[in-house]
């Protein structure tokens, strides 16, 4: 069920002026139901959270892409490497921190592709998907 948006609605602000529930959350105070705006602040902040999620396995398919097609600086590769090579004979036990720490690293090596504006032969689409992402989360923080 999706909170009703009756139209006398306004934003919700502190004595100061600030947003009481965190930078960057819109929270609607409706007067005739205040379960509702419970209910939008929480929409809305999860829809941030799902495209900060999105920006990540962007970037993180982006980083894999790269890697695949050997675009790296020579150091973030040899450590991915590295990594694989210890993921395939590790301990169980061990592999769950070292996949993160993998991804970690070609987050890493996304990011550093993304600085530049420059094509990327291998990972043209995931470098456009990537950067797709990262606009509409800068749009909704509105950078």
């Amino acid at each position: 069920m999706h909170p009703r948006l009756p139209d006398d609605r306004h934003a919700c602000l502190d004595e100061q002026g600030t947003n009481p529930h965190g930078p960057g959350l819109l929270v609607l105070l409706v007067e005739d139901d205040p379960d509702a705006a419970e209910s939008m602040a929480l929409l809305l902040q999860v829809g941030r959270r799902s495209l900060r999620r999105a920006v990540f396995e962007a970037q993180l398919a982006l980083g894999e892409r790269m890697y695949a097609a050997g675009i790296d600086d020579g150091h973030l590769g040899a450590q991915v490497a590295a990594l694989d090579q210890h993921i395939r004979q590790g301990h169980p036990a061990r592999v769950e921190g070292l996949t993160a720490e993998r991804r970690t690293l070609l987050v890493r090596l996304a990011a550093a592709a993304l600085e530049e504006d420059a094509p990327l032969p291998g990972a043209d689409a995931e470098y456009e998907t990537a950067r797709k992402a990262q606009a509409a989360l800068a749009n909704r923080d509105g950078r």
